[in-house]
């Protein structure tokens, strides 16, 4: 089984993915060579983008400066995946981030992609090139499991926006399922590892 196809299930929203990246913030900070500061500020940008938007891998790498500078909260964040057009609003804490990492950065052209190949700044890394680093970032800072990938990334992004922004409802798993491109909400169940017990009903009001 490749690294790319470990079982993984989604961080802890507080306890492990905000505080993956404030000890990253720590790191960058106390780094004492520039390439390394710059290489971390790359990863927990990336980071930061997949678990607030919630992009695969293939999009995530894809990801030019571009893309993402130079926005406000509330600004809309569109891409496709799989043909379907998805929106997402960017947050503070991401608009901090990215334009925080920017500077440390400073890249030659924001055409260039956020994390690209040495020497060839319009070429991505693979996806086990990034979750080999990410893992050992995660194990130098003793956070996460030892599966963890950019899929955690996305399932950590799909369960905050069901259990904490959409109540655990059933209308919530719902729209996770249109924003992750399922075919219907049991698929998006068995991806989260929901069981029926942990689903609320919908209530409405009148």
């Amino acid at each position: 089984m490749s690294i790319n196809q470990l079982p993984t299930k989604p961080l802890d929203w507080t306890q492990e993915y905000q505080l993956l990246l404030s000890s990253m913030d720590k790191e960058i900070n106390t780094l004492e060579s520039l390439n390394m500061r710059i290489k971390w500020a790359k990863y927990q940008t990336l980071i930061g983008i997949a678990g607030n938007f919630g992009l695969g891998a293939k999009e995530l790498l894809g990801l030019r400066w571009n893309d993402v500078i130079n926005k406000n909260h509330n600004d809309i964040f569109p891409y496709e995946y799989n043909k379907r057009k998805i929106h997402i609003y960017f947050n503070r804490s991401i608009v901090w981030l990215i334009n925080k990492n920017h500077k440390i950065i400073d890249p030659v052209n924001d055409h260039h992609l956020i994390l690209h190949k040495v020497n060839s700044p319009t070429t991505a890394i693979s996806t086990r090139q990034f979750n080999s680093t990410l893992q050992k970032i995660t194990s130098k800072l003793k956070i996460g499991g030892p599966n963890i990938s950019s899929h955690t990334l996305r399932k950590t992004f799909a369960y905050h926006l069901w259990k904490d922004i959409y109540d655990r409802s059933t209308d919530g798993l719902s729209v996770v399922s249109k924003v992750l491109n399922h075919q219907d909400v049991k698929e998006t169940q068995m991806y989260l590892s929901i069981n029926n017990k942990q689903i609320r009903p919908t209530i409405i009001r009148f």
